[in-house]
């Protein structure tokens, strides 16, 4: 352990309530570095009580002004030695990288290749000679809207950084409702729609050469299409053509060591690029990777940043097969009680559960990532039992709300 009184710091820009982005924070207090949180959420801000494991968070409204974050940290924290400044949330992450290399001459990942990950056509035009780039086309306005034909398309924003900024278009009818969305913000690309099963790859790099790879299913038991099902068999072998999909993004987005994930689609014509993006997969990612193998993925991520030996390859551990399924609500209201909280830990295959809103909270059915409530995570001897006992769990939980009166 590390002497805090050495003022070592880890310098956090942003942070979610729960997932990935908060766990980081514990673990880096749990290897004895002071933690710092900056963020521009003034609810984070307002709730700092809850985060015991952070010894000091700030409220920044420009978080993503460079200039403006670099004067903050020169007028504040100059009696720290910051060993690493980062970030686990979307649209944080060029930022963070940007700051370490000026504050902590990190050079483990490069900013540039963390900016081309972020953009969306760099991503196109990156793989435009690879048969798994999925076709687009530039949208700068509305008649470049209007003149799409192949339907059905999804319209992203090319610098988007969540589920909110991405929309399914299904028919040439409903285009004309998108045309005010693209005045306001002109930067988009409309890509087909490509359909088949749905993976994700959790990739760690070193020196080149990837050092964990775990390529997750998910997939959406809802109309809506928002993703709520993710299994992870670390029995299932990784093929050759999904390292050789990695190894082309790692030459082509100049990766020298990091971590990244990568959201891609396989059917029978072959697969497909969704996105790459330069950070952990949000929610539960973390947990799923240390119950599925046996070691903490986040810390052996700050472990790489922080340029210390990271210890992957010897965990010796009994894999698990991990299935987990997101709670969401299926009308909007407050939350009034979830019943069914008291006897799930005693169900079949049952690993953990995570609830989010507390009494009260607005709740909606879900449109985007963010209204997705809480998760549980089960596990099984085979693939389908850990979904069986995972949906069982998630079943038995049953959301009330209150109606919102527009009187």
């Amino acid at each position: 352990m590390l002497n805090i009184q050495e003022k070592k710091a880890i310098l956090f820009i942003n942070t979610n309530r729960t997932g990935s982005s908060r766990e980081a924070l514990k673990i880096a207090f749990e290897m004895g570095y002071h933690i710092i949180l900056l963020t521009d959420r003034k609810g984070i801000y307002q709730s700092k009580e809850e985060f015991k494991y952070v010894d000091e968070i700030f409220f920044l409204e420009k978080l993503k002004q460079l200039n403006e974050v670099k004067g903050f940290i020169n007028n504040r924290f100059n009696s720290y030695t910051l060993k690493l400044i980062i970030s686990f949330v979307d649209g944080y992450v060029y930022i963070a990288s940007r700051l370490s290399d000026y504050f902590c001459n990190n050079n483990v990942m490069n900013s540039k290749s963390v900016l081309m990950m972020e953009n969306k056509l760099y991503t196109r035009y990156a793989l435009k000679d690879k048969p798994y780039n999925i076709p687009f086309k530039m949208i700068h306005n509305k008649e470049d809207l209007l003149t799409l034909y192949n339907m059905p398309v999804v319209l992203k924003k090319i610098r988007g950084s969540s589920s909110r900024d991405l929309y399914f278009i299904k028919e040439k009818k409903d285009l004309e409702s998108y045309s005010d969305l693209i005045e306001k913000e002109k930067e988009w690309i409309a890509e087909k729609c490509i359909t088949g099963k749905q993976y994700l790859l959790e990739c760690m790099v070193l020196d080149g050469v990837v050092t964990f790879l775990c390529k997750v299913r998910q997939w959406s038991v809802k109309k809506q299409g928002v993703i709520t099902d993710y299994l992870l068999n670390p029995y299932d072998p990784i093929n050759d053509h999904d390292l050789e999909l990695l190894y082309t993004l790692i030459e082509r987005f100049s990766i020298k060591s990091g971590h990244f994930h990568v959201e891609i689609i396989q059917n029978e014509e072959g697969t497909y690029v969704i996105e790459i993006n330069p950070r952990i997969s949000g929610s539960a990612m973390n947990q799923m990777i240390r119950h599925a193998y046996g070691f903490n993925y986040l810390k052996e991520i700050l472990n790489l940043y922080l340029n210390l030996p990271v210890y992957i390859n010897q965990h010796t551990y009994k894999k698990r097969i991990i299935y987990t399924g997101h709670i969401t609500a299926r009308k909007e209201g407050l939350l009034l009680r979830i019943k069914g909280l008291k006897t799930v830990n005693r169900q079949k295959g049952f690993m953990s559960l995570v609830i989010k809103p507390g009494i009260g909270t607005l709740l909606k059915a879900p449109e985007h990532m963010g209204h997705r409530y809480g998760y549980v995570i089960a596990t099984g001897d085979t693939s389908q039992d850990a979904i069986e006992h995972g949906v069982s769990i998630r079943n038995t939980l049953q959301i009330e709300v209150e109606p919102i009166s527009l009187v």
